[in-house]
């Protein structure tokens, strides 16, 4: 009796506690959310192109001469924001439009971020030529070589000889340019002012200039002096920069072309400079001339691509003068340092020049 309680009792503990069963179970494939494999030949990729983007703040010595009276530094800085953006912009157009293989809707994506980050999704050959471009306008093996020639007459003239009206700029072969200098210079409504060359850095902007420098009396402050604690004026002198301006930058395309980013100006101060009559200070009867310029500016901007041999002419007006206007002449071209050293050695210096003769 007490074997068969005992066999009983090893029996129910079996039961309720089993061997472990030696064979796993296989384990179950992870989830997975989208079988189908990415056959498409296009990528993500970011570039850092900041080096290509102009500071934006300027400080306040930097905007005497611009020929500007009462803007303030703030002023400045929202425009050079704007210019920020609007040379973004126009990278993001040239290199869409200059990109090969050609871009297309389906493959190509291209956004310039403000911080400097370019993000493009385009397939591999689009991204290697994108690479090139960054690399190739980043090395200073090729300088970008400009000369300007401003041409003044008769508003309405140059439309006639075959010129969009305007800032729309009209690409020039050499022959015609030559046919068009040759005919201004013989006629006595136009006066041609030839420009001084510029030679401007890779990823520089240059600056070309053609007139003179004004100064005057902008205001005074009084000062105490030894001996006798006497007060005098001291004048604090204005200077506006009167003449014609051209910033250029360049950037370095297949096959020795260029694209040009060019803004031309004209800055004129009205004669006779008005005066006024101001006290020295509240307890300071004396009365002094201080000097109120009227300062007129005109300026156009023109963006192209040019081959070696071209000329791109675009009109601006003539600050001033609302029945002339300018026809200006810009011819660009990629050079080495070897190239470089067979043209004449009177060279501006990079990134700036300057001719103190105003032009008649």
């Amino acid at each position: 009796m007490m074997l068969q309680l005992l066999l009983l009792a090893l029996g129910a503990a079996s039961v309720q506690n089993p061997a472990p069963n030696p064979v796993q179970a296989p384990a179950q494939p992870p989830q997975v959310i989208d079988r189908k494999s990415n056959n498409s030949p296009e990528y993500l990729r970011t570039y850092e192109m900041r080096d290509f983007l102009p500071k934006v703040l300027r400080k306040s010595r930097e905007l005497k001469g611009l020929g500007y009276v009462g803007e303030s530094v703030e002023d400045f800085d929202a425009e050079s924001l704007k210019q920020q953006q609007s040379l973004t912009a126009f990278l993001t157009d040239l290199i869409t439009r200059e990109v090969q293989p050609p871009a297309t809707s389906a493959q190509w994506s291209l956004r310039i971020t403000p911080s400097g980050t370019l993000v493009l999704h385009a397939v591999p050959a689009q991204h290697e030529w994108v690479q090139a471009f960054l690399e190739r306008n980043r090395t200073k093996e090729q300088l970008v070589f400009v000369e300007s020639c401003w041409i003044e007459g008769p508003k309405g003239a140059f439309q006639r000889m075959g010129i969009a009206a305007g800032a729309s700029a009209t690409v020039l072969e050499r022959k015609d340019r030559e046919r068009l200098l040759a005919g201004c210079k013989d006629d006595a409504r136009f006066a041609v002012i030839v420009a001084p060359r510029l030679l401007v850095d890779p990823l520089a902007t240059g600056t070309l200039y053609v007139g003179e420098t004004i100064a005057y009396v902008k205001s005074f402050k009084v000062e105490t002096v030894q001996p006798g604690d006497v007060q005098i004026a001291d004048p604090e002198i204005g200077r506006i920069e009167e003449g014609l301006q051209m910033q250029a930058t360049g950037w370095r395309l297949e096959d020795r072309k260029l694209a040009l980013d060019l803004t031309a100006s004209d800055t004129a101060v009205r004669r006779p400079i008005p005066t006024k009559n101001v006290r020295l200070a509240p307890d300071n009867p004396t009365e002094v001339t201080i000097a109120m310029p009227e300062v007129e500016r005109k300026s156009v901007q023109v963006r192209c691509t040019l081959a070696p041999e071209g000329t791109v002419a675009f009109c601006a007006p003539v600050a001033g003068h609302e029945e002339r206007e300018f026809l200006i002449l810009v011819s660009a071209r990629a050079m080495t340092p070897a190239e470089l050293q067979a043209l004449p050695k009177d060279l501006p210096a990079r990134g700036a020049t300057k001719n103190d003769e105003k032009p008649k």
